[in-house]
């Protein structure tokens, strides 16, 4: 900038001898004089130029020399000086900074499970808000590399270790979406030392510590919908209840653990019956033992069948309450689906018997400010943008939960940040022999030291995200609230929301 200022005061004498003079003194032409663009693709020529860093960097001054000296000045050059300056700053910091990639296992095009295509907008914009910060991880770009694993669990698991074995070096994991693909991949997360991050996985399972020691989530346990369901029950003095549940290890924890809390509640158990696609005999069953309160844990494949054999036996209106996990994608019951032939409007009549607990989301209300710097409102503005502009989202639909992808990711970063004077106290040697401390991009599937420092940060982190206050209890789940919610006219309203407590 100095060198510009000087310049600007010399030639601004100069310029009232002689505007039109070359550097050898030669009357210039209007025609050949350099006008505005050339001077500005000849700076932008320079520094588009793929070679050596180093060299760039060498010669940088000596081309703004170059152009200072060698043209007849005028405001152009002035502002190409500024110009270059900034963008060789900015230009320089950018390419000076360490990429730290995170793997990625999410379950997008699904044939059966959750799809948790719609999160993905939200992850990437994530990604660019922290990579904007000076204040997060300041000498390092957050990178993504992630694989659709179908929520099918060994492909998830293959796709895992293709990240391992192949390829960058990857420094935690993001995913998966569906539970029982990221129990199998969460199995052996922690033999390579990865912090494993979910954004919707809700697994009873994946709170046990000693199976799964460096996995967490910003969703909840499905436990915490059990606590929600005996309250309901005690509110409104229901002494009898049924259950239905898919046949997934889940499922049945969750089914399993419902059933141990019913004697505490002075609750009788009418039936407990898995389901199948096809679910019309086991309806009988409950109908025929006078189940009128039954709670149903499925995906929402399963769903669809179930409600819609409900209508065919009239198991709907004001004798009847459903109890659902409120997870499930917006208007879930109008996916076309060759497996039923009930209507959307007969499906909405007998939805309009459904109790729905969920996780709270974002409240677009809010006027709080949240990690990022903006209120909830702001973001989720942002988000439907990105998602409903972005060619390469065409294919993805709006999710309830994209927060929690946004979350996750800010806790990756976040923990990452902290870490850092932590892990510098360790010294490494490099090939040269110099001993210097150790850095993030140091990090090796062997090295459980900075995995430990990781988990220890991770489990510490407390941020107002998206998504609401993000901490974790000491299965390393989501502490948060629960909303209970109807369904009305095809729309849902928020009635209740109730906190959880830390042991859920």
């Amino acid at each position: 900038m100095k060198v510009c200022i000087f310049r600007f005061q010399w030639r601004k004498r100069f310029n009232k001898l002689s505007s039109t003079r070359n550097n050898q003194g030669d009357v210039l032409e209007a025609s050949t004089r350099p006008t505005r663009e050339s001077i500005f693709i000849k700076a932008l020529r320079f520094h588009s130029n793929r070679g050596n860093q180093v060299n760039r960097n060498q010669h940088f001054w000596t081309r703004m020399f170059d152009i200072l000296w060698r043209w007849p000045f005028s405001l152009t050059h002035l502002y190409t000086c500024v110009f270059m300056v900034l963008f060789h700053r900015c230009h320089t910091h950018a390419e000076n900074k360490t990429k730290l990639t995170l793997a990625g296992v999410i379950s997008l095009n699904t044939t059966s499970g959750w799809s948790s295509g719609g999160i993905i907008p939200a992850v990437e914009l994530a990604l660019d808000d922290v990579n904007n910060r000076s204040d997060v991880l300041q000498d390092y770009e957050l990178t993504l590399d992630w694989e659709d694993d179908k929520c099918i669990p060994g492909l998830a698991s293959h796709l895992l270790a293709q990240h391992v074995y192949n390829g960058t070096q990857k420094i935690m994991v993001l995913g998966s979406g569906c539970s029982i693909a990221t129990v199998y991949v969460a199995s052996f997360s922690h033999y390579s030392n990865l912090i494993q991050v979910s954004y919707s996985a809700a697994s009873p399972e994946l709170s046990d510590t000693s199976s799964y020691p460096l996995f967490f989530r910003t969703q909840q346990s499905d436990l915490a919908h059990n606590t929600v369901r005996i309250a309901i029950m005690n509110r409104f003095n229901w002494k009898r209840v049924a259950a239905l549940y898919q046949n997934e290890k889940f499922f049945v924890q969750i089914i399993n653990q419902f059933l141990s809390m019913l004697e505490d509640a002075d609750v009788a158990l009418v039936k407990a019956l898995m389901i199948r696609s096809d679910s019309e005999q086991e309806l009988r069953i409950v109908k025929e033992n006078d189940g009128r309160i039954i709670v149903v844990h499925s995906y929402e494949d399963h769903a669809r069948a179930l409600f819609c054999a409900a209508y065919r036996l009239g198991m709907y209106g004001s004798e009847y309450a459903w109890m659902i996990p409120g997870w499930y994608a917006t208007e879930w019951w109008s996916v076309p689906d060759d497996r039923i032939n009930c209507t959307e409007n007969e499906m909405r009549t007998v939805l309009e018997s459904v109790i729905a607990t969920v996780q709270v989301g974002s409240d677009n209300s809010s006027n709080q400010t949240t990690i990022n710097g903006e209120t909830i409102g702001q973001y989720e503005a942002r988000y439907l943008h990105r998602l409903q502009t972005h060619p390469k989202y065409k294919h993805l639909v709006y999710h309830d939960w994209h927060g929690l992808g946004y979350d996750a990711i800010w806790a990756m970063a976040l923990t990452l940040n902290s870490s850092l004077e932590e892990v510098s106290r360790s010294n490494v040697t490099d090939t040269d022999g110099s001993v210097r401390g150790k850095r993030l991009d140091d990090f090796n599937y062997s090295d459980d030291q900075m995995a430990n420092i990781f988990k220890t940060h991770f489990a510490n982190i407390s941020f107002a995200g998206v998504s609401g206050q993000v901490w974790f209890n000491e299965y390393q789940d989501r502490i948060g609230k629960m909303a209970i919610y109807q369904i009305r006219d095809g729309q849902r309203g928020v009635t209740l929301v109730s906190a959880i407590p830390k042991e859920i």
